[in-house]
């Protein structure tokens, strides 16, 4: 027995409908199969999902409350491939709205805008939402592709990626000290206390950077209650250190400047390793009393002047991979483009600034 469709078809020809277009997108000489080194596709799979409600988290929706999507009708297009040698299988789901498209993309990879012309009928993109691996992406599609888009909200732009990321892991593993997530939290709550009202609004955001003059020393042996320990904790000197070197950024080992910090009242530690609010740059984990550094190490072995060499030596060779911050904007402007960028707590304002300073437009 077949269920009828908002359209008054059969499921069974609203299936076929569904196939019929998604294999168009599959023939479509613009965007025809990937032949991509090293990788061989498996299958490649169009299912019709009718009436499907879901709950859309803001972390995977930038720029976005949650959103709750009820009685939608897709067609679900899943390729699945492995890389090879590696022994691997990966699914790649996109999901095709089949009624009442209205011109706006949320993507996370490179496919969306390829596949809208043979099933929707249009290549006009009135919006891209663009969430990536390298959510600096957005940026450069503006720099390098302006023609190819209207508006882009480039969430969260990392387009300095290298030279902040592995500091505050550096600190710590210099101290030999691993704070407990609470400590960190401590410190935090401290610092967001200090300054939260200079902006004369105390909504729990710093947002008048450059009147905080908050130090975290000033946190060493106050003592704080850790939810995740039922335990009664003082800050330590460790933890304020790393906080005091996390926040203002990188500097070589004789105090000349690498780059800018996160904001003071960013996320210092969190208990997520994926990709949730939950997330700092100065991470640990902790296990039967004993923290270490997380999401990555360092090596024992790392010293400062081996991070000052790799900080340099990183710049050089991947900046033109994953860094996106090329001033000269002009084509995407001379379009009559939009960019819209969404504050990261990871990413310092600072950094934006500075961007924002030498921009070309």
């Amino acid at each position: 027995m077949f269920s009828t469709s908002p359209c008054g078809i059969s499921c069974a020809e609203y299936l076929l409908y569904c196939r019929s277009r998604a294999s168009r997108i599959s023939s479509h000489p613009s965007i025809s199969q990937p032949r991509t080194f090293g990788l061989k596709v498996l299958d490649f799979a169009v299912n019709l999902v009718e009436n499907y409600n879901f709950e859309a988290k803001s972390i995977l929706y930038y720029g976005h409350p949650i959103t709750v999507a009820e009685d939608v009708n897709i067609c679900n297009v899943t390729v699945t491939y492995t890389h090879l040698g590696q022994n691997d299988t990966v699914h790649v789901e996109t999901w095709l709205l089949m009624d009442n498209f209205n011109g706006r993309l949320q993507s996370i990879g490179r496919g969306g805008w390829a596949i809208k012309k043979p099933l929707w009928g249009s290549t006009q993109v009135f919006v891209l939402e663009w969430l990536f691996s390298r959510w600096e992406k957005g940026m450069m599609l503006a720099q390098r592709y302006p023609e190819a888009w209207d508006c882009i909200n480039a969430c969260a732009p990392a387009i300095n990626w290298n030279q902040f990321f592995m500091w505050p892991q550096l600190i710590m593993q210099e101290l030999d000290y691993f704070p407990h997530p609470c400590e960190m939290n401590a410190v935090l709550a401290a610092a967001i206390e200090a300054c939260d009202g200079l902006d004369g609004n105390s909504d729990g955001i710093v947002s008048n950077e450059d009147a905080c003059d908050f130090d975290p020393m000033d946190v060493v042996g106050k003592s704080f209650n850790c939810p995740n320990t039922a335990n009664l904790m003082s800050a330590t000197e460790e933890a304020t250190k790393t906080a005091k070197s996390t926040w203002p950024g990188p500097t070589t080992i004789d105090g000349k400047f690498i780059w800018y910090g996160p904001n003071t009242g960013a996320q210092l530690s969190g208990q997520s390793l994926r990709l949730t609010n939950d997330i700092g740059l100065s991470m640990t984990t902790c296990s039967n009393g004993t923290c270490k550094g997380a999401p990555v190490g360092l090596g024992e072995n790392m010293s400062r002047e081996a991070f000052d060499t790799y900080a340099q030596e990183a710049a050089q060779r991947c900046e033109s991979v994953i860094e996106t911050n090329d001033p000269d904007l002009t084509a995407f402007y001379m379009k009559g483009g939009k960019i819209l960028n969404i504050t990261e707590p990871m990413i310092s304002s600072f950094q934006s600034r500075a961007q924002d300073t030498t921009t070309i437009r």
